[in-house]
């Protein structure tokens, strides 16, 4: 009898366990989804930034130039 009792208890604790380990993995997940949710986000706004700074680049490289045929004027 105490080996069978001996035996539930240590089937009690294992099914403990891997309550436990499912509850870490199902958290990791959730952590994982917010994680590349984040990222996804971050992507877009990095393409965005890289549009803009195409945009103004070329805008500068104008205002550059215009700037220094005026100063060529000046002189």
């Amino acid at each position: 009898m105490d080996k069978l009792y001996e035996e539930n208890k240590a089937l009690q604790a294992a099914r403990d366990e891997l309550y436990r380990e499912r509850l870490i993995v199902a958290e990791l997940k959730w952590k994982i989804d917010n994680l590349e949710g984040s990222l996804w986000q971050v992507e877009e706004e990095n393409t965005l930034l890289r549009e803009y700074n195409g945009i103004f680049g070329v805008k500068m490289d104008k205002l550059y130039e215009e700037n220094k045929a005026l100063q060529g004027e000046l002189e």
